[in-house]
C-alpha cells in the first residue's frame, strides 16, 4: 500500500485530522503516518511515496531531509527546492510579468552589514543613499516589511520619513522591502490546493483570533473570480501545490500583498468550521490522487537526464 508521511511543527490538530481522514476514509488507497527523523544518511531510502510538509522553511534540517527525499524519487508537497522563491521583491516582479496588478515596491539595502562582511564588500553600493528618491516613488503612507520569511511578523506602516527611519534603523542586517500602502476596503485570503480555490475574508494584520470574518457578508462574484484566477495563476506559475495568497481590495480592484504562504497556518480555534473542513477534504484528496496518478514533483534546481533512474529505483532494481 502507498504511504503518506506527514511532517508537522507545533500545530497538531490539522495534521492529525489529515492523518485520521486518510486512514479512516481512504484506507483502501493509502495510509498516512507522522514522520520521525533521526540522522539521515546519504544512501537512506525513504519509506514514503509522498510527504506532506506542514512546517515552515525556518527549520533547515527538515528542508535538507525533504530535498534528499525529492532526489530519491519521493513526491514532496510543497517542493522544498522552491523555498528560495519566497522573496517578496522577486514575487512582485514575477506577478507583474504575469499581468497581475501589483503595488509599487522597492528593495532596501540592509541597515547593518551582514555577519562576516566588511566595508570593502559594499564597494558597488552608492552611499549615501538618496532616500528622497524612494519616498517620491513609493509615497506615504508606506509599508516596510522583510523581503523574505513571514513578513507580517515585522511589517510596519509608516506615514513620513521620520517614521520610516525609526523602523529601518531597527532592521539590523535583515533585508527589507518598502511598498505602497493601500487604503483598503476589505481583505481576503485565497487558499489554493492543486486546482481548487477558496476565498475567505481574512486580515493578517489583526490579532490571530480576529483574522477570519465569520459573518454572512458575501464576496461579490466578480471580485471573487479575479482573486481566485490570480491566486491559481500565480501558484501554478511558481510550482506550488498548497498555498494561500493575501489580498487587499481598493474600490473594485484586489491587489495581492502576500503571494506565498506555503504552507499556510491552519488554526481550527479561530477558523470557520466550513473553511477547516474544506482544507481537510481538498488536501487529503490531492495527496491520494497524486499517489494514484504516480505524480512526481520536479526537483527544481537539478535536472537529471531522462534516462537517469532515481536512487530509489536503482536500489529497488538491485534488490530484485
Amino acid at each position: 500500500m502507498k504511504k503518506i508521511g506527514i511532517l508537522t511543527g507545533s500545530d497538531d490538530v490539522f495534521p492529525s485530522a489529515i492523518l485520521d481522514h486518510i486512514n479512516e476514509k481512504m484506507m483502501s488507497k493509502a495510509s498516512a503516518e507522522f514522520i520521525k527523523l533521526g540522522i539521515v544518511r546519504i544512501d537512506d531510502l525513504s519509506e514514503y511515496d509522498i510527504i506532506l510538509d506542514l512546517v515552515t522553511s525556518e527549520i533547515p534540517y527538515y528542508h535538507s531531509y525533504l530535498k534528499h527525499a525529492c532526489l530519491s524519487g519521493v513526491t514532496v508537497i510543497n517542493n522544498p527546492f522552491l523555498c528560495s522563491a519566497n522573496d517578496n521583491f522577486l514575487l512582485v516582479k514575477f506577478a507583474e510579468q504575469l499581468g497581475i496588478d501589483t503595488l509599487k515596491s522597492a528593495i532596501l539595502p540592509t541597515k547593518e552589514r551582514p555577519q562576516g562582511t566588511h566595508s570593502e564588500h559594499f564597494r558597488n553600493m552608492i552611499f549615501p543613499i538618496v532616500w528622497e528618491e524612494i519616498f517620491d516613488y513609493i509615497g506615504f503612507p508606506a509599508v516596510i516589511k522583510p523581503n523574505s520569511g513571514i513578513s507580517i511578523n515585522h511589517s510596519f506602516i509608516v506615514y513620513n520619513p521620520e517614521e520610516f527611519h525609526n523602523v529601518y534603523d531597527c532592521s539590523g542586517s535583515r533585508v527589507m522591502m518598502m511598498q505602497e500602502s493601500v487604503d483598503y476596503d476589505e481583505t481576503f485570503r485565497c487558499f489554493v490546493i492543486g486546482n481548487k480555490v477558496l476565498t475567505v475574508y481574512y486580515d493578517a494584520r489583526k490579532p490571530v483570533h480576529m483574522r477570519f470574518y465569520n459573518g454572512e457578508h458575501v464576496i461579490p462574484v466578480k471580485i471573487r473570480k479575479t482573486i481566485e484566477d490570480v491566486s491559481l495563476k500565480f501558484t501554478r506559475a511558481v510550482g506550488l501545490d498548497f498555498n494561500a495568497v493575501d489580498f487587499v481590495l481598493k474600490g473594485k480592484t484586489p491587489y495581492p500583498i502576500d503571494f506565498i504562504n506555503a504552507p499556510p497556518k491552519i488554526d481550527h480555534t479561530h477558523m470557520p468550521p466550513n473553511v477547516f473542513s474544506w482544507l481537510l477534504e481538498m488536501l487529503s484528496d490531492m495527496l491520494v490522487n497524486k499517489i494514484k496518478n504516480n505524480a512526481n514533483v520536479p526537483v527544481g534546481i537539478f535536472t537529471l537526464p531522462k534516462e537517469t533512474k532515481t536512487v530509489k529505483e536503482t536500489k529497488k532494481a538491485k534488490l530484485n
